[in-house]
């Protein structure tokens, strides 16, 4: 699977051709306006829901650091009580 910002990416990428290739098919008959404004909005769509889930992806990640860093100092807090009780 690419990743998140791959997808994102990815997503910009086709949603840029759709509005530049659509105003022509529109013209062309070979889409109705309709058509082509539901095809682009499907694709913000898509967009968004991507974006959003990389941004819960990077909080997540976020918040694994501060609990990992929140472990060491407890970890630590722990063993200088601990070795306070060797010393006393």
């Amino acid at each position: 699977m690419k990743s998140l910002p791959e997808q994102v990416n990815a997503l910009r990428r086709e949603l840029a051709l759709r509005r530049s290739a659509y105003p022509g098919w529109v013209r062309s008959g070979r889409m109705t306006s309709a058509a082509a404004d539901h095809e682009i909005a499907c694709m913000e769509s898509a967009l968004a829901t991507v974006e959003k889930v990389k941004m819960l992806e990077d909080v997540s990640e976020e918040m694994k650091a501060a609990a990992r860093r929140m472990g060491a100092q407890v970890n630590a807090e722990k063993l200088s009580k601990g070795m306070e009780g060797i010393a006393g």
